[in-house]
């Protein structure tokens, strides 16, 4: 693949600002994963909602997804060697002990994409229930960003605190995305990975 050693799941369609912004956020994750769970329990795959997807958001008909120009991708889980698979709709906010370390985890790298301005947006289950089994992360423009009376990208004057995403304007309605969730136990790390599928750019 393109990008180090992580699987994913899915086909992936981005464009080339999207695809190094993986790239780093691949890495992020990798030093999370090793500083929370040990030296060996690196992420191994990471389960996409999608990417490349030509449609209006949701809530906003007049207003083209980021998703319609590759700018955006919908992560719901990270597979740690070892560990499993971990989802934000089951480890954001953990019901259980044995949770608590994904939930460290999920919550580490988003506010590492934050504070190191990986994406212009970072939405997270924090941000509105159509976020709460997944991270949206987008390469807006800035001059888009600006054009709808938005808050500057990320880092820029914004607290990498709220990891529940920026205060731009973004009541992205995901809902009804005709994602696969799957059926994977989060604690079983015994189950065969999906074959690599390759990260194809447009332009």
């Amino acid at each position: 693949m393109p990008f180090g050693k992580i699987k994913y799941t899915g086909y992936v369609l981005v464009n080339c600002k999207t695809a190094l912004a993986l790239a780093r956020l691949e890495e992020i994750a990798q030093e999370e994963a090793v500083r929370i769970f040990g030296k060996y329990r690196t992420v191994r795959a990471i389960r996409q909602y999608g990417t490349y997807n030509c449609r209006r958001l949701r809530d906003k008909p007049w207003v083209q997804s980021q998703h319609s120009f590759g700018n955006a991708i919908d992560i719901a889980a990270f597979r740690i060697r070892g560990y499993g698979w971990i989802d934000l709709k089951g480890f954001w906010n953990p019901k259980r002990r044995s949770q608590q370390k994904g939930s460290e985890f999920l919550r580490a790298v988003a506010a590492r994409l934050v504070e190191e301005q990986v994406f212009i947006n970072v939405l997270t289950p924090e941000h509105n229930r159509a976020h709460r089994d997944h991270f949206h992360l987008d390469m807006e423009p800035i001059e888009s960003v600006i054009a709808r009376g938005g808050d500057l990208p990320h880092g820029m004057g914004l607290d990498a605190d709220l990891v529940g995403g920026s205060s731009h304007d973004h009541s992205h309605g995901e809902e009804g995305h005709g994602h696969s969730h799957g059926d994977e136990d989060p604690g079983d790390a015994s189950h065969d990975e999906a074959a690599p599928d390759d990260v194809t750019l447009v332009d």
